[in-house]
């Protein structure tokens, strides 16, 4: 699993991109890494695109992946994640997840394009230039 993010301090945002197998052990090092970083702020939204990831995840991992959430210091607050999907097993494991983590404050949902998430998001100034040019300064970084 290759995985970036950037947050974006002006914006109130975190892009987060993943691309390959996704498993359980690399999930917590990525989230792990987004709660060290010095510019990160639980307030912040995610939007994240999957759209080139294949999740290899259980719901035993996923259970062991929301413990792992709880378990991080200053980490949960109420916000949003957009997921930029593009499979449908996609869909399914966000569905399980956001299930699983019900009791979580955070708000999950998925999408198909990068202006239904900004809208949910409400992020209206938020241009998919930026966020398409993020997105390719993570993969330079990452690979």
């Amino acid at each position: 699993m290759l995985y970036g993010y950037k947050i974006l301090p002006d914006e109130g945002i975190i892009i987060q991109f993943i691309d390959g197998k996704i498993n359980l052990s690399d999930m917590k090092t990525f989230i792990t890494s987004i709660r060290k970083d010095k510019d990160y702020k639980p307030k912040y939204n995610s939007l994240i695109d999957v759209r080139r990831s294949y999740m290899n995840l259980d719901e035993k991992d996923m259970v062991s992946y929301i413990k792992h959430l709880k378990l991080m210091k200053g980490f949960l607050k109420e916000r949003k994640l957009a997921l930029i999907i593009s499979k449908p097993e996609h869909f399914v494991h966000v569905e399980l997840m956001k299930e699983l983590g019900r009791d979580l404050p955070l708000k999950v949902q998925v999408f198909t394009t990068f202006n239904m998430a900004v809208n949910w998001l409400e992020k209206p100034n938020f241009k998919q230039e930026t966020f398409e040019n993020t997105v390719l300064e993570i993969i330079t970084d990452i690979t």
